[in-house]
This record gives C-alpha cells, sequence and structure tokens, in this order.
C-alpha cells in the first residue's frame, strides 16, 4: 500500500498583508517528491522544495516547504497577493498528483 502524500495549510489575511501557514504536512526530503527527490514541479511553473524551512523566493517561483529543519514548523511565509492563486494551484496539484482524498478543508483563508 502507498501511502498518500500532501500538504494541508491556510492562508491569513492580516491588514491586507497574506501568510501562508503549513499546518500538516505528510512527506519531507527524499520522501516529498517523486523517485527520492525533495522537489515538485507543479505544472504552472511553481517549484515546491522540502528543505530548510518554509519561505516564498519569487525570483525563483519556489515556495519552500517543510524540510529537515523542524524549528521552522510553525513559520509562515508572507505572500504577495498576485502570488496566492498560482502557489495554491502548486499545492493542489502536489495533493492530487498523490492521489491524496482529503476533507474539502485543505486550506483556510482567515
Amino acid at each position: 500500500m502507498t501511502v498518500k502524500k500532501y500538504i494541508r495549510y491556510r492562508i491569513l489575511s492580516m491588514s491586507g498583508n497574506y501568510v501562508l501557514q503549513i499546518t500538516e504536512q505528510s512527506h519531507r526530503n527524499s520522501d516529498f517528491g517523486e523517485n527520492g527527490r525533495d522537489t515538485f514541479y507543479a505544472s504552472n511553473g511553481v517549484t515546491l522544495a522540502s528543505v530548510g524551512g518554509p519561505q516564498w523566493s519569487p525570483s525563483e517561483n519556489k515556495l519552500y516547504v517543510w524540510g529537515w529543519v523542524d524549528s521552522f514548523e510553525n513559520s509562515m511565509v508572507y505572500l504577495p497577493e498576485k502570488d496566492i492563486e498560482k502557489i495554491e494551484f502548486a499545492i493542489s496539484e502536489y495533493n492530487q498528483t498523490f492521489d491524496t482524498c482529503l476533507p474539502e478543508d485543505l486550506f483556510v483563508i482567515e
């Protein structure tokens, strides 16, 4: 039986600024992607990478998710509003790629 991979997250709106917080992630590092890779390449050009800790790199079009640094698990990632939709798409595609059957509450906008 294959263990399903997923990322659960929420996006918070605070005074016109947006932050993403990962609330649960099933796999990390070399178990995160396919074939022992720590990355996932979404079809919209966004890369999800499980190294270090959470951060958004707009110049690389890369969202770093939970990686080898456990102490960053509660970190919040500040996001420009223009990038939210493509990040949500990439995470959704990651969840679907690994055949994740989860409730529809994968993310919450507060």
